[in-house]
């Protein structure tokens, strides 16, 4: 009797892996198990969410999309000491090209992540330049830096304002201000 019985739970589930299985692939790979479980309910297949996301875990069906926590790109290297902020919060400039502001982002795509730079002139109010990698390490923000330079009069000794994560206070990126006469500044912790 008790085999009897694990077989039609194993005939249930195998009917619920099914069902789950087109909704899943009806939404794009995008569905996570309570919306799963909600197109079961409406199409009167009786599974409580546990057992969809217990499914969905099975059958290896994992949504494509962010992740509900987020990981912050800043972190210190001991180095941001010795910059100054000039800005004061004062972030309005007088001309094009005298105050940036750089910062750096992460976009998941169906690949993975990428993070992208970009440059902010402070007048204007406009992104002059970015780049993009699949790392955030500091060639990435040279790379932006440099696209700028290139593309956009930057006046004599503009300041160049960010956060204090590593890139911006790292040593390789100091040798990359210098080369194109900017001054490097730090928002305030």
């Amino acid at each position: 009797m008790a085999e009897r019985a694990g077989i039609g739970t194993a005939k249930r589930r195998g009917v619920i892996a099914l069902v789950v299985k087109k909704s899943f692939y009806e939404s794009n790979e995008a569905y996570g198990y309570r919306r799963v479980h909600a197109d079961l309910a409406a199409w009167g297949v009786p599974a409580g969410p546990e057992l969809v996301r217990s499914v969905m875990r099975e059958l290896g069906l994992e949504p494509c999309q962010p992740k509900p926590w987020r990981f912050s790109l800043t972190e210190g290297d001991g180095q941001e000491h010795d910059i100054p902020d000039l800005v004061n919060r004062d972030f309005t400039a007088g001309a094009p090209g005298e105050k940036m502001v750089g910062d750096i982002t992460y976009i998941s795509t169906w690949q993975g992540w990428i993070y992208l730079a970009t440059v902010i002139d402070r007048y204007t109010k406009a992104v002059i330049c970015w780049a993009v990698d699949d790392n955030y390490k500091t060639p990435l923000i040279q790379q932006a830096l440099e696209m700028a330079a290139r593309n956009h009069p930057l006046a004599a000794k503009a300041i160049f304002n960010s956060d204090r994560g590593s890139n911006y206070t790292s040593g390789e990126f100091a040798k990359a201000m210098k080369k194109h006469k900017l001054r490097r500044c730090l928002k305030r912790a």
